[in-house]
C-alpha cells in the first residue's frame, strides 16, 4: 500500500476568475514556474500579450507565475538586479537592448522561448536571405547592391551559426561592394554589375528594421511602402524611376499574387502554424479594415510545402514563436509556389481567440516539462522578484536604524508590492511587475 503524501500548507484563499473558477485550486508539488518576460512596455502589455498570459495563468492553476520586467529595470538596471526566471520570453523591437537581454540569459541561463543572441540575424536581410537559401526556403530571385562592409556580426554569433546550421557566415563580411548600378537605356530594367533584373522589381533596405521599401514599374512611376500610417501602407509616386544610391539595397523579383494578397505565417513551436491573408500593400495603398476598425483578413490553411518552411525557418533561426511573409504565386511551369519575402521574429496574430488558446496550451506545456525536470533549480518569486541588493540594503537599516525600523521598513515595502501588483481583471493573480509605477497598467 503507498501511503499518502503530507498536506501541503495551507493557502490564502485562491483568488478566482469572474466566472468563479479558481486561478491557483491546485498547490504544486515544486515551486512555480517563473515565467519572465522582457520586453519593452508597449509590447508587453499589449492586447495579444494580455490575452496569452491570462490564458497561461489561468491553465497553470497556481503552478505558473509570470514576472514582467518592465522598461525601468529593463533600461536601468543593471542584469544582475534583473528578476530571476524560469523561463523567459524576450524579443527585440524599438529601443530594446538585446545585447544586454543576452548578457542577462547568458548570466541566469533560464529556457528561451526564442533564442535572444539568433535575434541578431534578423537585422540584415543579406543574412535572412543566405540562411533561407541554405535551408532551401524558397525566395524571389534576387540581386544585391552592397555599399557598405557586410554585415555585422560578432565571431561567437558567427560560430554559434556555423555549429547550428552549418553555414558559415564570414564569408558576407567580404561581399564585393557594387560599382556600377544604373538603369537601362529603356529605363525598364536595373542593371548591378552586369546582372540584369527587369522591372516591375522590389528595391529594400538591407536593414531589417527599414521598412521603407519602393515597387519600380515598367514605363515609370513606382510605390512607396511603408508600416501602416492610419488607412494607408503605400503610396504612388509617377515621378519614380531612378534606384535609390544612399545605402546598400536588395532588388527582388515583383511578382504577381494569387487575388492580390500576401499572406503572415505565425508559428508557435516548431509543428504548430497559423497563417492569414490580406489586401497586398502594392495594391493601392489602402488598408481595407471593418467597422470594429481591425485590418480585414481571412484564415488559411498551409499546403505540406509552406509548413516545411515554417519548420525550417523556426529552427534555423532558433524563433519558436516568428512570423514571416509569404507570397502566393504561379511558377514558370503554371503551377502554384510560395516564396518567403521577409522574417520577422516575434509575432502575434491579433483578435483571434482560439489563436491566444493554442499558444497559452504550448506555453502551458513548456512549463509544465520543466517543472517536471529534474535537472533545473526552480527559483522563487518571492526571493527573486526583488534586486539582488535587497538583502544588504535591509541588513544595512537594521544596523543604522535599529531592527524594530527596518523590520517595519520591509513590512511596508511587501505592501507597496502587493498594492501595485494586485490583479486589475481576470487571470491576473500570478502576474507581477518588477517596476511598480508600471504594476498596475498591464
Amino acid at each position: 500500500m503507498v501511503d499518502s503524501p503530507p498536506k501541503a500548507p495551507s493557502r490564502p484563499p485562491s483568488p478566482r476568475a469572474e466566472d468563479g473558477t479558481s486561478l491557483s485550486s491546485a498547490v504544486p508539488p515544486r515551486p512555480s514556474v517563473i515565467v519572465g518576460i522582457c520586453a519593452m512596455d508597449v509590447k508587453a502589455k499589449s492586447k495579444a500579450m494580455r490575452e496569452i498570459l491570462n490564458r497561461l495563468v489561468q491553465r497553470g492553476q497556481g503552478a505558473i507565475d509570470i514576472q514582467i520586467f518592465g522598461n525601468k529595470t529593463i533600461l536601468e538596471e543593471e542584469v544582475e538586479n534583473w528578476p530571476r526566471c524560469d523561463i523567459l520570453i524576450s524579443f527585440f523591437s524599438t529601443n530594446f537592448p538585446l545585447r544586454k537581454a543576452v548578457k542577462y540569459a547568458k548570466l541566469r541561463n533560464p529556457v528561451l522561448i526564442n533564442d535572444l543572441e539568433s535575434q541578431e540575424l534578423l537585422w540584415d536581410r543579406r543574412l535572412v536571405l543566405a540562411i533561407l537559401d541554405h535551408n532551401s526556403v524558397p525566395t524571389p530571385r534576387r540581386l544585391v547592391a552592397t555599399r557598405d562592409d557586410g554585415p555585422h556580426l560578432s565571431e561567437e554569433l558567427r560560430n554559434k551559426v556555423l555549429d547550428k546550421i552549418g553555414l558559415d557566415l564570414a564569408k558576407l563580411r567580404d561581399l564585393p561592394r557594387v560599382s556600377d548600378v544604373h538603369l537601362r537605356e529603356d529605363g525598364n530594367a536595373i542593371i548591378v554589375d552586369g546582372r540584369i533584373m527587369e522591372k516591375p522589381y522590389v528595391e529594400k533596405p538591407v536593414s531589417g528594421e527599414d521598412h521603407n521599401v519602393y515597387v519600380y514599374y515598367r514605363d515609370g512611376g513606382g510605390r512607396r511602402l511603408f508600416r501602416k500610417v492610419g488607412n494607408k501602407s503605400s503610396e504612388f509616386d509617377p515621378t519614380m524611376s531612378e534606384p535609390r544610391t544612399d545605402g546598400s539595397y536588395i532588388y527582388e523579383e515583383f511578382l504577381a499574387t494569387q487575388n492580390a494578397e500576401d499572406m503572415k505565417v505565425y508559428t508557435v513551436g516548431y509543428e504548430f502554424t497559423h497563417a492569414e491573408t490580406r489586401k497586398s500593400p502594392v495594391v493601392d495603398g489602402f488598408v481595407r479594415r471593418n467597422t470594429e476598425g481591425k485590418e480585414i483578413r481571412f484564415v488559411t490553411s498551409l499546403t505540406e510545402d509552406e509548413r516545411e518552411s515554417a519548420r525550417k525557418i523556426c529552427e534555423a533561426f532558433g524563433q519558436r514563436v516568428c512570423g514571416f511573409d509569404v507570397l502566393r504565386c504561379e511558377g514558370p511551369d503554371g503551377k502554384q509556389r510560395s516564396l518567403v519575402i521577409d522574417v520577422n521574429g516575434w509575432s502575434f496574430v491579433k483578435g483571434n481567440d482560439a489563436y491566444y488558446d493554442k499558444v497559452a496550451e504550448i506555453l502551458s506545456e513548456l512549463c509544465h516539462r520543466v517543472s517536471r525536470s529534474t535537472n533545473r533549480q526552480l527559483v522563487s518569486l518571492e526571493d527573486e522578484s526583488r534586486p539582488s541588493h535587497y538583502s544588504t540594503f535591509i541588513f544595512g537599516c537594521c544596523i543604522f536604524l535599529g531592527f524594530g525600523t527596518a523590520l517595519l521598513l520591509h513590512f511596508l515595502q511587501k505592501q507597496i508590492k502587493h498594492f501595485y501588483c494586485k490583479p486589475e481583471g481576470k487571470g491576473m493573480a500570478h502576474i507581477s511587475w518588477s517596476d511598480a509605477r508600471t504594476g498596475a497598467d498591464i
